[in-house]
């Protein structure tokens, strides 16, 4: 068993940090690192390392950790000014700290990772950085790894020598990938680290029916400080072209049991065909980040190291062109990924997806620009030189909605085949199927374009109209006629799509039990208007 994963946490974790220091807001302009003693018994630090990979400073030989106690390291020569927050150790070579983003982990006397901790500027929430620590979350739980980390809200920037609890709620969903290294290696990548190997198996997907025959995993080993991803060894080798499904039974976290996990991988290839541009936002608001979505519409699976996302310069030459991925992870025939800066706001604001998350990225300008996805040798794969009339006519603020490409196999640089993101999708729908995406649906009957259903404790609407381009409101009124609450004005919609009604009114109050009449009014550009109503009754 891994030492930095017994019971529910670590023997000895990192509870704050202090990355940038100046200019101070009260503490010492510093930087440091508190560890805490997460056991029962007192812990010989004797030898230690605290470490970010580029420098090491060891602990010197006596030094303890008594329990449930906390101690600040910092650099040797700055020990005095740490004293009055409680026991100091001053270390030299105490690692700098980058302000940008840095991992930082203990190694114990005989050289195994106790705890890491990896940080960015996203880790702060928005809030600024300068004169202000970070601090784990749940000290209940410090192998978390999602969520965890929050800056200080203490005045003076931080609370060195104090632990505090603060109970983190509404945690990231875990998820996995997986790739193969080679015919006989595959690795798996969790965003959260495992307390012990997973339970799982790897099949071969049979084409139009269930999993085929199972392969043998010899063995299996942690890959890294942070414990998320496992390499798998392999008794049979993968075969090309062959999708293999990876259903992960059981993965530990802390005291807490994931079930149900399931993910692909194939061999990669060195096609690139059918590889598209599928969906852009370059108009997020201030708070938020562009994003960038890719569809393989092909049949190889496509190293994602192998391709660079861009925009172009003032003369129209490729710029700004950045690597996808530095492991080997593909995008799979049939799969959606998003790229951004910032997958937590995305995830927030949009709703599940396959989402990876990037350092940086080229910038999309909001009135106009281009994204160019080439080889990783700067050969063009595809350009979309998008515009803001590109937009559905009807959308008014073209903030936060995304253009959705229509048809993957048509071409990609043509305004056409664009359009704005449907209203029931939240105007963007990274990393999953576009709302707006090919294909007809049987035309509806004029007076059925618009369906209603009870749901659990919620309203359920269904929406269908015979062609693209018609705009949607829909508004709840009392059986007395009085106006209740607009639920959508003027709302894109797609062909088809569905959205909910949780029987609350425009001020958020929940409504009495009793019926209601729900009437929806849809336009197209054409001058075509279609006009229904739908009773309902609220019952909870």
């Amino acid at each position: 068993m891994l030492l930095c994963c017994r019971g529910q946490g670590f023997p000895v974790a990192i509870t704050e940090l202090m990355p940038d220091p100046s200019p101070s807001r009260g503490l010492p302009a510093e930087e440091f690192v508190e560890v805490w003693n997460n056991s029962s018994d007192t812990i010989n630090l004797g030898g230690w390392v605290l470490t970010n990979g580029r420098s090491r400073a060891k602990f010197p030989a006596g030094s303890q950790l008594l329990p449930d106690s906390l101690l600040l390291l910092c650099k040797l020569s700055v020990a005095d000014a740490f004293a009055v927050y409680g026991r100091v150790l001053g270390l030299s070579g105490f690692p700098a700290l980058s302000n940008e983003g840095d991992t930082v982990w203990l190694e114990n006397a005989h050289g195994i990772v106790v705890h890491a901790v990896g940080y960015n500027a996203r880790s702060y929430g928005g809030v600024a950085v300068d004169g202000r620590s970070l601090e784990l979350a749940d000290r209940a739980q410090p192998c978390r790894l999602l969520g965890n980390w929050r800056p200080s809200t203490d005045s003076s920037g931080g609370n060195p020598g104090v632990l505090r609890q603060r109970i983190t709620e509404n945690r990231p969903a875990v998820s996995v990938y997986a790739f193969a290294e080679n015919e006989s290696w595959v690795q798996l990548v969790f965003n959260e680290r495992a307390a012990r190997a997973p339970l799982l198996s790897i099949k071969a997907a049979a084409a139009g029916g269930p999993p085929g025959s199972a392969l043998t995993v010899d063995s299996m080993a942690p890959l890294g400080i942070m414990h998320n991803a496992w390499r798998l060894y392999l008794h049979e080798p993968l075969q090309p072209g062959t999708v293999y499904t990876l259903s992960v039974q059981q993965f530990f976290v802390c005291d807490t049991v994931y079930t149900g996990m399931v993910t692909n991988c194939m061999l990669p290839d060195t096609s690139f065909a059918g590889l598209v541009l599928n969906e852009i936002l370059f108009d997020p608001p201030p708070e938020g980040a562009d994003y960038i979505e890719l569809f393989n519409n092909g049949v190889y699976a496509i190293p994602l190291a192998s391709l660079l996302l861009g925009n172009r310069d003032k003369q129209g030459k490729p710029a700004g062109l950045r690597a996808l991925a530095v492991d080997g992870r593909c995008i799979l025939p049939g799969e959606w990924l998003a790229f951004s800066t910032d997958t937590a706001w995305v995830r927030q604001r949009y709703g599940a997806g396959n989402l990876v998350e990037l350092p940086s990225m080229a910038s999309y300008p909001n009135e106009s620009g281009a994204v160019l996805l080439a080889r990783s040798d700067g050969a063009l794969i595809e350009a979309v030189d998008y515009e803001v009339g590109w937009h559905h006519p009807l959308v008014r603020d073209p903030e936060s909605v995304a253009l959705e490409r229509i048809d993957p196999s048509a071409a990609g640089n043509l305004s056409s085949n664009w359009t704005s993101s449907a209203m029931h999708a939240r105007y963007g729908t990274p990393g999953r199927p576009n709302s707006q995406g090919a294909g007809a649906v049987p035309a509806a009957a004029e007076a059925k374009f618009f369906q209603t259903e009870m749901g659990f404790r919620e309203v359920i609407l269904h929406y269908r109209f015979p062609e693209r381009g018609y705009a949607l409101s829909v508004t709840v009124y009392d059986f007395s006629g009085r106006e209740i609450r607009q639920l959508v004005r003027n709302g894109i919609c797609a062909l088809e799509g569905r959205f909910t009604w949780n029987g609350h009114a425009e001020n958020g109050r929940v409504l009495p039990p009793g019926p209601y009449v729900l009437v929806a009014e849809a336009f197209n550009l054409s001058g075509k208007t279609l006009r229904v109503r739908r009773a309902v009754g609220v019952n909870w």
